[in-house]
């Protein structure tokens, strides 16, 4: 445990970059009890700092069709020390008080359970306690430091003693906007003021004092307001995947355009707009990291978006389709507090909720013996540590190479060879799937490898490339009917080209004493079409370059003979992936793309040698 938890220090880091928590502002300015950086100023040697990060949600679970509602809250904690590799595995999630159903508690009754919650970060922070790791087997103090709290918007504002966005004087927790003037620029809150109003609401002793009080501040109690160090309005974070995902990008489709009809269905005698746009999609090719959308999508056929499917569309065919204003709502005046998150945590994976609805999704569906009431969440919580616990045992087993034959038979038994319970084969296999096998996947990606074994890495360059953890198949070697996973934008003199890569191969200058092998990639590369799909002949997308929408003559490459750029590139030379489109309903038709460096893949993004298997989140 040691080493992951600190190996964010040894991560050569850029200034003017946030790649990842550990640049954002909150990680290097957040003091301890010593009032120097919590995470720079402790002696390594003799403490382990902890940096993480709180959430809590609530999930439905039914026993049957027939039977009645049940939600189930869960807290939780991330460790944010980890890299993201280690971070959104579930087992190394911590599970915290789960608040039992069957319906969801109030702001008032869930300070209880965080009364109990508050108390150990209290301990952790300002005392900590002694650990023995294999690292340290005479003890050694970890403390903890709660620096993020993420939640959806009514969870948030259960949480941290805020108001929800219908309130008249308070509907945001990071600026002091009227609800009638949500869409103008007003002061920003303080976290210094809101604790002291949080203390005021605790004093008074009457409910129609505390009522008229909330009324006209928008303040309620909230335990959190006992961290001394915790700033409740900075760290109190406004989800990017509800935010973002399931507002602002839902409201522009499904409220804005289908609600209203703007986008219409077939007739029996005329193709609509949704035609256009299912055809479009039917031809759509994206790698298979990026996700799909449902090919009826807008339809009842198509069913209800996931907020995994909005992010794919919003950063894929949508920056194609989808472009005008939109009808504002609260989400889109929240939306503007998040760049400013971005430079206190860093890249919105690091502080967005897919791993809080990941769990939910785990506890879910783990055997809770038709238990109801609280024992339902007993249930879940013994459930899921013992899960933990068993792939614990499995990855310090796996990773013996002095695994004996009865500890061999040991592992058969948990994966159901004598008869296991089918529940506990899932997490013993995921464990099997993320443990040292995984690291076996390893390509070293340096265009000039110093040790190269040709039996190993070049028979494997061929299947596949990973970089920065997404995967490029090239199409002589795809079993796919798609390009989707090949299609790249390189940058070769400074200018931006598109193609297919068809091979990945190693070269050795011979004849050339000392040569290393370099890692080539072969590219069939797109001609750029003079013509838009649309008949204004102005590129619309002009206005949104960060976009990167370009049309190409459709099934049409260029010779490499006659143009440039050249066939064959150094894989140094890839920028990112590109996701691409047929245009039919113009003349001619056309190809039309969009970048996928919202998601990037260079090589350059993170060094060489940072690539695995289990790295493709």
């Amino acid at each position: 445990m040691v080493p992951a938890v600190n190996a964010w220090k040894a991560r050569e880091r850029s200034p003017d970059e946030l790649r990842s928590i550990q640049d954002g502002e909150v990680w290097n300015t957040i003091l301890g009890p010593d009032k120097k950086r919590f995470f720079f100023e402790g002696d390594s040697e003799t403490e382990i700092r902890l940096g993480v990060t709180f959430s809590l949600d609530w999930f439905g679970r039914k026993t049957s069709n027939y039977g009645p509602s049940h939600s189930s809250g869960v807290m939780s904690y991330c460790v944010q020390n980890f890299e993201n590799t280690l971070r959104y595995r579930a087992e190394n999630l911590i599970l915290g008080p789960m608040p039992p159903g069957p319906s969801e508690q109030t702001s008032e009754q869930l300070q209880h359970y965080l009364k109990i919650v508050v108390d150990d970060l209290i301990m952790l922070y300002d005392d900590g306690i002694i650990i023995n790791p294999p690292e340290h087997p005479n003890g050694i103090r970890l403390r903890v430091a709660l620096i993020a709290i993420i939640a959806d918007h009514p969870a948030m504002c259960k949480l941290c003693g805020f108001a929800d966005h219908r309130h008249n004087e308070a509907p945001c927790t990071k600026c002091e906007v009227p609800r009638d003037e949500r869409f103008s620029e007003k002061a920003l809150r303080n976290g210094d003021e809101h604790r002291k109003l949080c203390f005021k609401y605790s004093a008074l002793t009457t409910d129609d004092a505390r009522n008229e009080f909330f009324a006209t501040h928008g303040v309620r109690w909230t335990e959190f307001a006992r961290l001394e160090y915790f700033d409740i309005v900075r760290y109190t974070v406004i989800d990017p995947m509800h935010n973002l995902l399931l507002g602002v990008a839902k409201t522009q489709w499904y409220n804005q355009w289908i609600q209203t009809n703007a986008l219409h269905a077939d007739t029996k005698r005329k193709n609509r707009e949704l035609h256009l746009i299912h055809d479009f999609l039917g031809t759509f090719e994206a790698p298979l990291w990026a996700g799909r959308l449902p090919l009826r999508v807008g339809e009842p056929a198509g069913g209800s978006l996931t907020a995994d499917e909005y992010k794919f569309a919003v950063t894929s065919p949508w920056t194609i389709l989808i472009y005008g204003t939109e009808q504002m709502k609260p989400n889109h005046h929240w939306a503007v507090h998040i760049p400013a998150q971005i430079r206190d945590f860093g890249p919105v994976y690091s502080f967005w909720a897919f791993l809080t609805e990941r769990l939910n999704k785990i506890l879910k569906n783990l055997n809770s013996n038709n238990w109801t009431g609280g024992r339902l969440e007993e249930s879940m919580m013994r459930e899921f540590h013992r899960s933990a616990a068993l792939d614990g045992v499995m990855k310090n087993l796996l990773a013996n190479p002095t695994c004996t034959t009865l500890e061999r038979r040991f592992i058969d038994k948990l994966l159901g060879g004598e008869g296991d319970k089918p529940e506990a084969l899932g997490t013993i296999q995921d464990a099997l799937r993320d443990g040292p096998t995984s690291s076996s996947l390893f390509v070293d990606c340096e265009p000039h490898p110093q040790h190269v074994d040709s039996h190993f890495s070049c028979r494997d360059l061929q299947l596949l490339l990973l970089l920065d953890g997404r995967r490029i198949t090239p199409t002589s070697r795809s079993e796919r009917n798609t390009a989707g996973s090949s299609i790249v934008q390189a940058r070769i003199n400074n200018k931006r080209h598109a193609g297919e890569i068809r091979s990945i191969f190693v070269h050795r200058q011979p004849g050339v004493q000392g040569s290393s092998e370099t890692v080539l990639a072969a590219v069939a590369w797109m001609k750029r079409s003079e013509h838009t799909p649309l008949e204004n002949p102005k590129f619309v997308w002009d206005k949104f370059p960060e976009l990167g929408i370009e049309t190409w003559d459709i099934d049409t490459y260029v010779n490499p003979l006659i143009h440039d750029p050249p066939m064959i590139i150094r894989l140094t030379d890839l920028h990112c992936q590109v996701c691409r489109g047929r245009v039919t309903h113009t003349e001619p038709n056309m190809w039309i793309t969009a970048t996928m460096d919202r998601c990037p893949t260079s090589l350059n993004a993170y060094g060489f040698g940072d690539i695995t298997e289990d790295s493709d989140i």
